[in-house]
């Protein structure tokens, strides 16, 4: 499959929706699966978390991914921020279904 987009600081890979709509109890609608650039520095993808104030899932797919970009770049230097070496695990995607499957 190919990314949904690429530029030189990253590649969207994916993207993933909730299948709960109950977003009051800490529910993440969207997780964006990113590959950093250089990845000698970004070995490992990174998730990006959206909420619903973030972006809205009924955008259609070229509105939604050029929205993403502005986003995604916006949290990555929110994560840098505050990042703290540790390791994290990735979000179980259990409950989620992968957006726009070509």
């Amino acid at each position: 499959m190919s990314n949904l987009y690429e530029s030189d600081d990253f590649n969207i890979l994916s993207v993933y929706q909730s299948l709960s709509d109950d977003y009051n109890g800490g529910n993440i609608p969207h997780i964006v699966k990113v590959q950093r650039f250089p990845q000698t520095n970004f070995p490992d993808v990174t998730e990006i978390y959206l909420r619903p104030e973030d972006i809205s899932s009924d955008l259609p797919r070229e509105t939604f991914i050029s929205s993403l970009v502005s986003l995604v770049t916006i949290k990555l230097a929110e994560y840098d921020a505050i990042f703290d070496g540790s390791e994290s695990s990735p979000m179980d995607l259990t409950n989620f279904i992968q957006k726009f499957t070509d």
